[in-house]
C-alpha cells in the first residue's frame, strides 16, 4: 500500500516521508513553477512563510471578523436611532 501522509500544501503532491516533502519544497523548481529571478523567489518565500504561519493568520482573520461584526451591530443600532429621530420617534420623548 502506498501511504503518502506528507502532502505539499502548494501543489497537493504526496510523499512517504517528511524528509522527501522538505526536499520537494527546497527545490529550485517549486511545485513545477520555475524560479528564475529574485522577485519570483521573494514571492515564493513570502508565500511559504504565509503557509508556515497559516494558523496564526486564520486566527487573526477570525478576530478581525469579530470586531467587524461588533462594529456592524453598533452601526445598525445607530442607523435605527437616527431613522427614529428623523421620523419623530425619539425614545427620549416618552
Amino acid at each position: 500500500m502506498d501511504n503518502k501522509s506528507f502532502q505539499c500544501e502548494i501543489c497537493g503532491k504526496g510523499f512517504n516521508t517528511k524528509a522527501h516533502l522538505k526536499q520537494h519544497l527546497n527545490k529550485k523548481y517549486k511545485c513545477g513553477l520555475p524560479l528564475n529571478n529574485s522577485s519570483s523567489e521573494a514571492i515564493n518565500t513570502e508565500f511559504m512563510n504565509m503557509l508556515k504561519n497559516k494558523d496564526m493568520i486564520i486566527s487573526e482573520l477570525k478576530e478581525n471578523n469579530k470586531h467587524l461584526t461588533a462594529n456592524n451591530i453598533y452601526l445598525s443600532k445607530q442607523i435605527k436611532l437616527i431613522k427614529n429621530i428623523i421620523n419623530g420617534k425619539d425614545k427620549n420623548e416618552d
